[in-house]
């Protein structure tokens, strides 16, 4: 992006060449302007700013040759030839130095999913909870949720799932809480303590749901979870299956939706 904003600006350049020396001011103001987004990115003070030095101090060239242009024109409101050559070799400095930096910075491109921006799945996935929704859920829930879109957002289909699942298990466990009064941890314990295997609720997807439908859980809830079990809770635990990321896709809004129906049910409201 960075690249053709430059290489756009140095053809305008390359036009402003043509005209008779000086350049009214008139001609180019407004040319430049989306050439400073670029330049601030570059230059900006941001955690981990990825740019090196050499970089940094190419891009302040630019930014130093634009200013000269703008904020000080001659008395006739014009603009040498030569000025607008400095700010060209300043860009074609800046082009240099970035095509030979870019390939080796830790920078990557994240891409919208369905109707998912990259910013909102990278930054703020939780959110397409509302939000008397996610102030019900747990931190490690959240955490999960957030990792789960970051996934999504860098074509990471099968870590995507995995989180999503991990969420939706949470929030599962304080499902079976709200029935019975008792916490899966606090059933266990109490199994151990009468040496009662039966009663013992094994950590995995089928025994939570099992434990669900003897709480009376409702059966809209148990059949989408029991759907999402067979379809992906099985397949992302096996090391020779990969999730494709629009399975993850899916999954990420199935996620969203059940983990909304069970917070719904907790906190006591019901769809007919």
């Amino acid at each position: 992006m960075i690249g053709s904003y430059l290489t756009h600006t140095d053809a305008l350049i390359d036009d402003l060449l043509k005209l008779q020396d000086p350049v009214p001011l008139s001609k180019i103001k407004g040319y430049f302007g989306s050439l400073k987004g670029p330049i601030y990115w570059i230059t900006c003070k941001f955690p981990n700013n990825p740019f090196p030095s050499i970089v940094e101090k190419a891009a302040i060239d630019v930014e130093t040759a634009l200013d000269c242009i703008e904020q000080n024109p001659d008395p006739e409101g014009t603009v040498t030839h030569m000025d607008l050559r400095l700010l060209s070799e300043k860009i074609h400095d800046l082009k240099t130095v970035l095509t030979y930096h870019v390939p080796t910075l830790p920078i990557f491109l994240a891409s919208s999913k369905g109707l998912f921006h990259p910013e909102d799945l990278n930054d703020r996935a939780h959110h397409h909870l509302p939000e008397e929704i996610r102030n019900r859920l747990s931190a490690q829930c959240l955490l999960d949720i957030k990792d789960s879109g970051r996934c999504l957002a860098f074509d990471l289909g099968t870590a995507s799932v995995f989180h999503m699942m991990r969420a939706i298990e949470d929030v599962m466990k304080a499902y079976y809480a709200h029935l019975t009064g008792k916490t899966i941890e606090q059933v266990n314990m109490e199994a151990e303590e009468e040496n009662d295997k039966k009663k013992k609720i094994v950590q995995t997807w089928g025994s939570y749901i099992e434990a669900l439908k003897k709480a009376n859980a409702d059966q809209f809830i148990v059949a989408q979870l029991d759907e999402i079990k067979n379809v992906c809770r099985n397949p992302v635990c096996h090391p020779d299956e990969n999730m494709t990321i629009e399975e993850a896709l899916r999954l990420f809004g199935m996620g969203i939706f059940i983990i909304g129906e069970m917070v719904a049910r907790i906190n006591g409201v019901t769809h007919g």
